[in-house]
């Protein structure tokens, strides 16, 4: 990665598009500690040169998040939300019990401090 890529430090939010495998690879190396990266691009095989192992032990120590996404309408919205909703009567809360605080947004600072028994924190910006 080139020194004035490195120079722009770490990001919690990363919104990659290129559809470059090894731009997107390259950004992951941006994400920060309980980062969250989206994939928006469409990307072509390619052979990786790094070490995959590391990148792995870095996403599950350093709690960071990847997803992707596609142009979708609000149909595809509500289906995700009806199939939420199955996977909780099916498996008894599963999705509900993975969140272990919700904050008011009044105070947010409390969302940000290290609980050994947090899985993941929820700030609520209305009720």
């Amino acid at each position: 990665m080139s020194t004035r890529v490195n120079s722009l430090g770490k990001f919690d939010l990363i919104m990659e598009e290129t559809g470059s495998a090894q731009v997107a690879m390259q950004a992951t190396g941006m994400l920060n500690t309980n980062g969250i990266m989206c994939f928006l691009g469409i990307y072509s095989s390619t052979t990786a040169p790094e070490d995959i192992g590391e990148f792995y032990k870095d996403v599950v120590l350093g709690n960071k998040t990847f997803f992707g996404s596609v142009n979708a309408n609000i149909s595809y919205f509500r289906m995700g939300l009806k199939d939420f909703a199955e996977i909780e009567k099916r498996f008894n809360g599963i999705l509900r019990d993975t969140i272990s605080a919700r904050i008011p947004s009044e105070e947010y600072q409390k969302a940000y401090a290290q609980h050994k028994d947090t899985i993941k924190t929820v700030i609520r910006f209305n009720d």
